[in-house]
């Protein structure tokens, strides 16, 4: 399992499952080292020359694409790096009505990326073509609402939107 900017609460969990080969990776685990774990590896997610095709059975990208600039590059190189069969989830913050993902290049200042696209971070709010985007680099997409996965007690214990979607994608 390759996981991408893992979250510490989730990396706890996964360490824990033996027989799991589990890799931790995120291009400013040098950068952040009090919040990645230490065995955290450096991987950025556009390029990936140090992992072969076809590695890994499962990815777990949440909330990563919105502050990569060549996101369709690094949708293209995740891709490589799964297994035939292999599953992923690729969440990213999906703005509903939005038909069109926003990007503006001429915002860099934090203050306005936050007021555009909901982060000071992110440099796109992704609309409605999300999943034509990741077709578009090859994935097969298997988008699932969440009221499908969850009871509305569970959605409102875990603090869940009830109209996003999981973004599960697969490659076959």
């Amino acid at each position: 399992m390759l996981h991408i900017a893992p979250e510490a609460m989730f990396y706890a969990r996964y360490k824990k499952i033996k027989g799991l080969d589990y890799t931790p990776g995120d291009k400013f685990a040098d950068t952040f080292e009090s919040t990645y774990p230490s065995d955290t590896q450096c991987i950025d997610i556009t390029s990936m020359p140090q992992i072969a095709d076809n590695t890994y059975d499962v990815i777990l990208c949440s909330h990563v694409l919105e502050y990569v600039e060549e996101d369709s590059k690094a949708m293209r190189e995740m891709l490589r790096v799964l297994k035939p069969g292999g599953r992923a989830l690729l969440q990213v913050p999906l703005k509903p009505g939005m038909p069109v993902t926003h990007e503006d290049p001429s915002i860099t200042s934090p203050e306005e990326r936050a007021e555009v696209f909901g982060d000071p971070g992110h440099i796109r709010f992704y609309g409605e073509d999300y999943a034509a985007k990741l077709e578009a680099a090859g994935w097969k997409t298997d988008f699932l609402p969440i009221t499908e996965l969850f009871t509305d007690e569970e959605i409102e214990r875990c603090v869940l939107i009830k109209t996003d979607d999981f973004h599960f994608a697969h490659k076959e």
